[in-house]
């Protein structure tokens, strides 16, 4: 019964922090996010000073080694939320779940492992208005052990705070990782979500790994861009003797100035 009560009760603590979160509306700005700042990551599981972004262990989303992260769409909001603060270190940390590294070139980074089964960060995101959301981002291979994991990454979205998430196809990094004794790859990842996350008060979306058959690698989750591709349709021109501005949203306002007293000489 006390093991019952404490998974409903984690459940429940979990909705709460997912529907508290901040949402980032596209539609005042890009959402961009490197990890140059290393204060915004102080201490263990505390995501509070990085806006719109948690990190999750992914406790038991999967139940063996070497599963597609494609594949595991269940929410994990219920397993805890993680990240281990403050390393300097890629090759020697063996923990699994996401860290923060203090390198020259900071970042965060994903690992699996027989604990954190399939780690995921989350981006919270307001779309309102917005047409055609781009999601960009580095994934970086920061582990130069002699680990040679096979470590795939995936992009998933959902709309709201309930259900499952759909997988992203196009998105998918079979292996980002190279090795033994490697750390140099840098995969690039671009990718237009599909039009449902078109014009949505609520889109999380996450990068996700899962437990590679071997010791997993850390991959970096580095230089994050989320990208409104078009701001509402125009809506009306206006005119005056001195401009005209074409205006739908206010962030897709365009100003076309003209110079009355050159204009008349010409």
């Amino acid at each position: 019964m006390k093991k019952f009560y404490f998974t409903i009760v984690s459940i429940l603590l979990a909705n709460s922090v997912v529907k508290a979160q901040i949402y980032h509306s596209l539609a005042g700005g890009s959402f961009l996010q490197n990890w140059t700042n290393i204060s915004l990551i102080t201490t263990n599981d505390n995501w509070s000073n990085v806006p719109s972004i948690i990190g999750y262990r992914g406790d038991d989303l999967v139940t063996t080694n070497g599963v597609d992260p494609q594949t595991i769409v269940a929410p994990g909001f219920a397993t805890p939320i993680n990240v281990i603060a403050n390393q300097t270190t890629p090759d020697a940390l063996s923990s699994g779940g996401i860290a923060e590294f203090e390198i020259t070139n900071p970042s965060i980074a994903v690992n699996g492992s027989n604990t954190a089964d399939a780690p995921f960060i989350v981006f919270f995101i307001n779309t309102t208005t917005v047409t055609g959301v781009r999601v960009r981002y580095n994934l970086r291979d920061l582990d130069g052990s002699a680990d040679n994991s096979v470590q795939p990454i995936a992009l998933q979205y959902r709309i709201g705070n309930t259900g499952d998430f759909v997988n992203v196809p196009s998105a998918f990094v079979a292996d980002a990782s190279t090795g033994p004794s490697q750390a140099t790859l840098v995969t690039a990842v671009d990718v237009i979500l599909p039009t449902a996350c078109d014009n949505q008060t609520e889109v999380q979306i996450r990068v996700i790994t899962a437990n590679a058959s071997g010791n997993d690698e850390w991959i970096g989750i580095d230089d994050i861009q989320i990208t409104p591709n078009l701001i509402a349709p125009v809506s009306n021109i206006i005119r005056d003797p001195n401009y005209i501005r074409i205006s739908g949203n206010p962030s897709s306002e365009i100003n076309i100035q003209f110079n009355r007293t050159i204009a008349s000489e010409v």
